[in-house]
C-alpha cells in the first residue's frame, strides 16, 4: 500500500489556514447597496474673465440621483468600518439665468433641453457607531472622480438683440475633474443580511470650466459643481 506523503511545511500552514479563515469571515462581511435621492445643486456664478462683456448666475431646480456601491463591512468591537466603491448619476434642470451685460441686468428661462449631469466613480470609506444594537450613527467621506455635462439655454427674450446664448462645458463636451464628498446619516439592521440607511450628502467637484456657445477661448467661465444630497438606501450583506 502507498504511503501518502505530505511535506512537513503544509501541515503548520494548513493549521494557520483553518484558524484565520473563520475569523476573517465572521469579522468581515461583503454587501452591496442601492440608494437614491433628492439632490439640491448649488447656483452657478460664471464671472466674466474680462469683466466687461457677460457674466451669469444660474438657479437650478430640486433634481435627482441615483447610486450603488459594493464594499466590505469591517467589525471592530462596536464600531464597523466599510470600504466601497460607489457609481453614482445626479440630474439638474436650471430654473433662471440671472446676466449681466455691460452693467445691464437680463433674466432669461432656460429652454427645454437645459440641463447638467454628473456620472461619478467615487472610493468611500464609513464608520458604523453602532448605539444600539439594531442602529448605527454613520460618517464618511469619499475621492474620486466626475464627468460633468452642462447645457444652459436661453435666448433672453430678443433682448439687445442677444438671440440664443448656450453656456456649456468647455468645448461644448463634458468636463471630467476631481470629486469629493462628505457624509452623514443613520443605519438600521433589518434582519441578518440586510439593512435601510437614511442620510446627507455633500459632493461637490473642482472648478470646470465653461463657454458661451461652445467657443472655445473666447470667454472662459471657472464654475464648481457643488451639491447637497438627501438619500435613503437599501443594503444586503452576503
Amino acid at each position: 500500500m502507498k504511503r501518502l506523503s505530505i511535506p512537513l511545511a503544509a501541515i503548520p500552514l494548513a493549521a494557520i489556514s483553518l484558524a484565520v479563515l473563520p475569523s476573517v469571515s465572521e469579522a468581515a462581511g461583503f454587501y452591496v447597496e442601492g440608494f437614491a435621492g433628492l439632490t439640491l445643486l448649488d447656483d452657478y456664478e460664471l464671472d466674466d474673465p474680462t469683466g466687461t462683456i457677460i457674466g451669469a448666475e444660474i438657479e437650478n431646480k430640486v433634481g435627482g440621483n441615483i447610486g450603488a456601491a459594493l464594499g466590505v463591512a469591517i467589525p471592530l468591537g462596536g464600531v464597523d468600518l466599510r470600504l466601497e466603491g460607489e457609481i453614482a448619476y445626479r440630474a439638474n434642470e436650471p430654473d433662471e439665468i440671472n446676466t449681466n451685460l455691460g452693467g445691464i441686468d437680463v433674466d432669461g428661462d432656460p429652454d427645454g433641453e437645459s440641463k447638467t449631469t454628473a456620472l461619478s466613480g467615487m472610493a468611500n470609506g464609513h464608520i458604523d457607531l453602532w448605539v444600539l444594537p439594531q442602529l448605527a450613527v454613520t460618517a464618511g467621506a469619499g475621492i474620486g472622480y466626475a464627468r460633468v455635462e452642462t447645457i444652459v439655454t436661453s435666448d433672453f427674450g430678443g433682448v439687445l438683440g442677444l438671440g440664443n446664448i448656450r453656456f456649456v462645458d468647455e468645448d461644448d463636451e463634458t468636463d471630467t475633474a476631481l470629486a469629493y464628498q462628505l457624509m452623514a446619516g443613520l443605519r438600521y439592521n433589518i434582519g441578518a443580511n440586510a439593512a435601510i440607511s437614511a442620510g446627507y450628502r455633500y459632493f461637490a467637484t473642482d472648478d470646470l470650466e465653461y463657454d458661451i456657445n461652445g467657443q472655445d477661448g473666447a470667454l472662459t467661465y471657472d464654475s464648481e459643481y457643488a451639491t447637497h444630497n438627501f438619500n435613503v438606501g437599501l443594503a444586503y450583506r452576503f
